[in-house]
């Protein structure tokens, strides 16, 4: 299921919305949270699976090529979202070189506009 998105000025990556977003989340997506682990701790999209990224390789990633790989499992539709910088959007770049091929789309608003809609989902 492919979705009409924005295309980022700089790269090829699939920015959606909220709206988006929550179609997609709807739709069995599987949720990446590149945030931090205590930020995440504090509230994130319900099912989102929390897997920190800062730069390509910090030893600090919880994002590794064999930890995405099992969160995504079979899945075909996969979202990048963090607080609403560029973290994400990195950690999307960062897939793309180690060969994902699913459909990854970049929340680029994040969890702050995610949390004005939402209440946050704390596990």
């Amino acid at each position: 299921m492919s979705i009409s998105s924005t295309v980022h000025a700089l790269e090829d990556v699939k920015i959606i919305d909220r709206v988006q977003t929550e179609h997609l989340l709807q739709h069995g997506a599987v949720f990446i949270d590149n945030r931090p682990e205590y930020k995440f701790s504090l509230g994130h999209i319900k099912g989102a699976i929390n897997l920190p990224f800062f730069i390509a390789n910090d030893p600090s990633n919880k994002m590794t090529k064999e930890n995405l790989s099992l969160a995504i499992g079979n899945n075909e539709l996969v979202v990048f979202y963090c607080t609403g910088m560029e973290r994400a959007y990195h950690a999307l770049k960062q897939a793309r070189q180690w060969g994902i091929t699913a459909e990854m789309y970049w929340y680029k608003n994040g969890f702050e506009e995610w949390k004005m809609f939402y209440p946050p989902h704390l596990d």
